[in-house]
């Protein structure tokens, strides 16, 4: 079974030496991703903000499009 990108959002990894590589996931594993968010690491986000109307409540949501993970 070929990996599959599960989550709306973009995810990469920078390395130490420039190169940058997209995460995809199989399924959701919350555990795999407080891995990449350990204290101390730096994240380029991308993001947006949405409107949304749900059952007559509109609102804006701040939406992630894109983090970049730097790693050590």
């Amino acid at each position: 079974m070929a990996d599959v990108d599960i989550y709306a959002t973009e995810i990469y990894q920078r390395e130490s030496s420039g190169t940058v590589q997209r995460l995809l996931f199989s399924k959701f594993d919350a555990a795999e991703l407080g891995s990449l968010f350990m204290p101390g690491t730096f994240v380029d986000a991308f993001l947006s903000l949405d409107p949304y109307d749900y059952q007559q409540n509109a609102g804006i949501k701040l939406v992630s499009k894109k983090l970049i993970i730097h790693g050590k």
